[in-house]
C-alpha cells in the first residue's frame, strides 16, 4: 500500500513538470522597449533588434510607434526575461492564445491590401475582434478608430500599459521612421497632402494636429491667387492709374474668398475624417471623458434657474467689461500715435515709436494673463453641462480678447487717426514682427531651453559616474506639447489681417503666404525635435470644434464692413464725383451681404441636421 502511494507521487509530480514544460513552450506577446542606464553606449533600438533576432529561434514581428519601437517576439518567458536582463531592457509580459494569433494571420493575409493601405472602412466589427487578445477589452468603436496590431495608436497603448510609459517616453527611436516623418512633414507638403502623408501625420502627431497641418495646407494653396492680385492692387493703388473701383473690386472678391475658405474648411474636416475611417460624425468634440459634470446632474431638471443663468449673464457682462478696459489702455498707451494728428506722429523719434511699441506688447501681456485669472474664475462659476463646454467657454473667452487686442490698434488707426499711408505701414511692421516674433517664440526658446535641460543632465550623470545621457533620455526631456489652441488661433488672426484689412494693405496676403510656408516646416521641426506630443485617449479637441467655423464666418461678414468703411474713408471725395460708383458701392454691398448671410444660415441649418 505504501509503495503504491510513493507511485502515484512519483506520478503527480511527473505530471507537474510534464504541465510546466508545456507552459513554459507556450507563445507570449511581449512589449520590449529601451530604456535603461544598462543599454550600452551608442546602441541604438535597429542594433538591439539585431542582436535579438540572433537569438530568438522564432521570427520576430517589428512594429513601429509613434510613442516607441517594440517587439511582438514569440518565445518562452523564462528565455524572455533571461535576454531582458542581459541586454538591460525593460520588459512586460502578455500571454495570448496561439490560436487566436494564428486566426489573426490568416485574417491578415486575406486582408492584406487593406492593412497595406490602413483603409479599414469595409471591415466589419465581428472581424477586427478576432485580432490578438489585447483588443477584447476595447469597444468596436474604439477599434475601428486606429489602426492594427502593425501600428498602434497610443490612446492603445496606453491601455496595454499600467503606466504612462509609453506616451511619457518621446517619439521615434528608429532612424528610419524617424526621416520618412521629418520628409513628410516638411517637404513637398505645400499642394494638398496625400492620404499617405495624412497616415503618416495621424500616426505621429495624432487626429488634432494632423487635422491641423491639413488646414495650414489648404490654407498655404489658398493664398496663392490672393497674393497674387494683392500684388496687383498694390501696383495700381501706389501709381498714377488709382481707381476707387479697383479697392472695391478687392473687396468684393477677398470677402467670397474668406466664405469659400470656411467653406473648404468644413470640407477638409470631412475629407480627413473619411481618411482615418471616422464614422461618428461628431467624433472630433465627443470624447469618453466629456461626458455630463456632477453638478449638472443637480440642475438638469431646471435648466433655467437663477443658479445657472445669472452666473452665466455675469460671466458675459465682465468679459464684455474686461475686453473695453483692454481696448481704453491700448489707445491710452498709443495716444500720442492715434489721438494725436499727422504732425505730431511725425515729430516722434524712431525710439520714441519704438518704445511705445514694447510698452503696448507689455500692456497686452500683462491684460492677457489678467484676464485669464478671471475667465478661469467665471467658467468656474457658468455651471456648464459638460467638460467639454466649460472648456470652449474659457478658450472662447481668450480667443475674443487676443482677437481685441490684435485688431485694435489698426482699427484706430484707419477710423480714428484716418492716415492711410500709417495704416498701410503699421500692418507690415505688425505682420512683419509678429512672424519673426512667432517663430522665436514657437522654435528658438523651445530649442533653447531643451539644449540647457540636456546640458544639465548630461552634466549631473557624469560627475556621479553613470553613462553619458542616451537618445532616448534626450527625447524625454522634451517638453509636453499640451493642445493646439495655439497654433489655430496664430492662423485665425492672421487670416483676420488679411480678411478686415484687405482694401488697406493689399500685401497681406502675400506676407502670409511666406509666413505660412516657413510655418509648416517649423511647426513640424518644433513637434519632432523639441517637444513631446501630447497624447490622450481623452484629450478634449476644442481646435477642431464647429465653432471655429462659425467664429470665422462670422470674421468674414465682420470683414466687409470694416473694408467697405476703409474705402469710404480714404476714397469718399473720389466717389461723390462719380454716380456710377456711387450707385455700385451699395449694390455691391447688398450682393455681398446676401452671398455672406446665405452662406451663414445654410451652413447653420446643415449642423442643426447633422447634430440630429
Amino acid at each position: 500500500m505504501k509503495v503504491e502511494i510513493e507511485s502515484e507521487t512519483e506520478i503527480e509530480k511527473e505530471t507537474e513538470s510534464t504541465i510546466k514544460r508545456e507552459k513554459e513552450k507556450e507563445i507570449f506577446y511581449t512589449h520590449v522597449f529601451v530604456y535603461s542606464n544598462k543599454t550600452k553606449k551608442g546602441e541604438t533600438l535597429e542594433t538591439m533588434i539585431n542582436q535579438l533576432k540572433k537569438e530568438f529561434e522564432t521570427s520576430l514581428e517589428v512594429c513601429k510607434s509613434h510613442s516607441l519601437s517594440f517587439l511582438s517576439i514569440g518565445c518562452t518567458q523564462e528565455k524572455l526575461s533571461e535576454l531582458a536582463e542581459k541586454h538591460g531592457v525593460q520588459c512586460r509580459i502578455r500571454k495570448t492564445d496561439p490560436n487566436q494569433i494564428q486566426e489573426y494571420q490568416v485574417y491578415k493575409k486575406e486582408n492584406e491590401d487593406r492593412f497595406l493601405s490602413r483603409d479599414l472602412s469595409k471591415t466589419s466589427k465581428q472581424q477586427i475582434h478576432i485580432t490578438p487578445f489585447e483588443f477584447d477589452s476595447c469597444t468596436s468603436q474604439e477599434i475601428i478608430h486606429h489602426e492594427l496590431l502593425e501600428c498602434f495608436s497610443v490612446s492603445m497603448l496606453e491601455e496595454l500599459m499600467d503606466d504612462d510609459s509609453f506616451v511619457q517616453v518621446f517619439a521615434l527611436h528608429d532612424e528610419t521612421e524617424l526621416n520618412r516623418t521629418i520628409e513628410a512633414t516638411t517637404k513637398g507638403t505645400i499642394l494638398w497632402a496625400s492620404k499617405g502623408k495624412i497616415n503618416i501625420f495621424r500616426q505621429y502627431f495624432g487626429i488634432d494636429l494632423s487635422l491641423y497641418f491639413s488646414f495650414l495646407l489648404k490654407y498655404i494653396q489658398m493664398l496663392f491667387f490672393p497674393s497674387a492680385l494683392g500684388l496687383l492692387v498694390h501696383w495700381i493703388t501706389n501709381s498714377e492709374y488709382d481707381q476707387p473701383m479697383v479697392a472695391l473690386a478687392y473687396t468684393f472678391f477677398i470677402v467670397l474668398w474668406g466664405n469659400n475658405f470656411v467653406d473648404e474648411w468644413r470640407v477638409i474636416k470631412k475629407a480627413v475624417q473619411k481618411i482615418f475611417n471616422i464614422y461618428d460624425p461628431d467624433h472630433f468634440t465627443r470624447q469618453s471623458n466629456l461626458e455630463r459634470t456632477p453638478i449638472f446632474d443637480d440642475i438638469k431638471k431646471n435648466i433655467n434657474s437663477p443658479s445657472v443663468t445669472v452666473p452665466r449673464i455675469v460671466s458675459l457682462f465682465t468679459s464684455a467689461l474686461m475686453l473695453m478696459i483692454s481696448i481704453a489702455c491700448i489707445l491710452i498707451v498709443n495716444k500720442k500715435k492715434v489721438i494725436s494728428g499727422a504732425e505730431t506722429r511725425k515729430q516722434l523719434k524712431r525710439y520714441q515709436s519704438t518704445s511705445i511699441g514694447i510698452l503696448t506688447g507689455i500692456v497686452i501681456a500683462v491684460l492677457r494673463t489678467l484676464f485669464k485669472k478671471v475667465a478661469d474664475k467665471l467658467t468656474e462659476n457658468e455651471k456648464q453641462e459638460t467638460e467639454k463646454g466649460k472648456w470652449k467657454s474659457y478658450l472662447l473667452k481668450i480667443f475674443l480678447f487676443d482677437l481685441v487686442a490684435n485688431v485694435t490698434y489698426p482699427f484706430a488707426i484707419a477710423f480714428i487717426s484716418r492716415d492711410i499711408e500709417f495704416l498701410k505701414k503699421t500692418l507690415k511692421y505688425i505682420m512683419f514682427t509678429k512672424q519673426i516674433i512667432g517663430n522665436i517664440k514657437d522654435v528658438g526658446i523651445p530649442w533653447l531651453k531643451y539644449k540647457i535641460k540636456i546640458y544639465l543632465y548630461n552634466k549631473k550623470k557624469i560627475a556621479s559616474g553613470e553613462n553619458p545621457i542616451t537618445k532616448i533620455e534626450k527625447q524625454f526631456l522634451a517638453s509636453k506639447f499640451q493642445d493646439s489652441y495655439e497654433e489655430y488661433e496664430e492662423m485665425i488672426i492672421q487670416w483676420c489681417y488679411i480678411s478686415l484689412f484687405a482694401v488697406a494693405f493689399p500685401l497681406s496676403p502675400l506676407f502670409g503666404l511666406l509666413n505660412n510656408l516657413v510655418e509648416q516646416i517649423t511647426d513640424s521641426k518644433k513637434l519632432l525635435f523639441f517637444k513631446r506630443p501630447h497624447y490622450r485617449k481623452s484629450e478634449i479637441t476644442i481646435s477642431v470644434d464647429k465653432y471655429w467655423e462659425k467664429i470665422m464666418r462670422t470674421l468674414s461678414m465682420l470683414s466687409l464692413f470694416s473694408n467697405i468703411g476703409i474705402i469710404y474713408i480714404f476714397y469718399g471725395k473720389r466717389f461723390s464725383n462719380s454716380l456710377i460708383s456711387t450707385i455700385s458701392i451699395p449694390i455691391s454691398l447688398a450682393i455681398i451681404s446676401l452671398i455672406s448671410y446665405t452662406n451663414f444660415f445654410k451652413n447653420s441649418s446643415n449642423e442643426g441636421n447633422v447634430e440630429k
